[in-house]
């Protein structure tokens, strides 16, 4: 397979991602709650803050499940990796960002779903696909990145910086993930122009043992942000933001 079909795939997958029932153009709704119980528009029962978890109370005919479990009264919830709770009219997800908890609300019947035919993005450019090198810091670094929502940050582990060259200047990204898992969250001259105005992201294949890799830009993918108004995306670091005009990739969805 060439490295535009390996391409087609991918942008397939990504097409099936965005527009999946449970995928970033569901959410409808973000609420941050406090100590007092709350009935919000369109989703069953009463939610409220305890401390860092959430507390919501209903009865089993609001017919809300966790797990296929019925909730029935007053049941406290721990926002772990974003717990759902599922009911008649999609999904509220609990959520705790910067130790603040919130529900955020899914609806698979969401216009802009249902509206949704395919992602916009640059034809693929054999240019874009660049051969870089990685270079590992001694020790993994675990640095607190900003957010698109104010007052929320997000931690996250950097591995190092890849290198490469556009035009005969070299550039370096820093570097996310884990040992297995290689990404990189960047802006450039077209984010809020013709891509995505918060940041785009992109995975970068495992280095070789002498930190050989490859940064392909068709790959740089829109983060949920760039769907709804309800999402927590991270923002890139500072060292982060091209001074060039990345003309691959995914682009603003009009």
């Amino acid at each position: 397979m060439n490295h535009r079909e390996d391409w087609l795939e991918w942008t397939a997958r990504r097409d099936r991602q965005i527009g999946a029932p449970d995928g970033p153009l569901s959410l409808t709704a973000l609420h941050w709650l406090d100590d007092t119980d709350t009935a919000y528009p369109g989703i069953p029962g009463t939610w409220r803050a305890a401390d860092d978890r959430v507390v919501v109370t209903a009865t089993a005919t609001d017919g809300m499940s966790i797990d296929d479990r019925p909730i029935d009264g007053e049941t406290t919830l721990d926002p772990v990796e974003d717990l759902r709770v599922r009911f008649a009219g999609g999904i509220i997800e609990i959520i705790r960002r910067s130790g603040s908890p919130a529900i955020r609300v899914r609806d698979p019947q969401a216009p802009a779903r249902l509206a949704f035919d395919t992602l916009p993005r640059y034809d693929f450019d054999p240019g874009w696909r660049l051969p870089a090198r990685f270079e590992s810091y001694p020790q993994a670094q675990t640095r607190e990145v900003g957010s698109v929502v104010e007052g929320v940050s997000h931690e996250t582990k950097t591995l190092g910086e890849v290198v490469f060259e556009v035009d005969g200047r070299s550039h370096r990204l820093v570097v996310f993930g884990e040992s297995d898992h290689f990404w990189v969250l960047f802006r450039d001259r077209t984010s809020g122009v013709t891509t995505a105005g918060a940041a785009r992201s992109m995975a970068l294949p495992a280095p070789e043992s002498d930190g050989a890799t490859v940064v392909d830009f068709n790959r740089a993918g829109n983060l949920p942000c760039a769907y709804n108004d309800f999402s927590t995306c991270p923002v890139p670091l500072p060292e982060n933001r091209l001074d060039i005009a990345v003309t691959a990739g995914e682009r603003l969805l009009v």
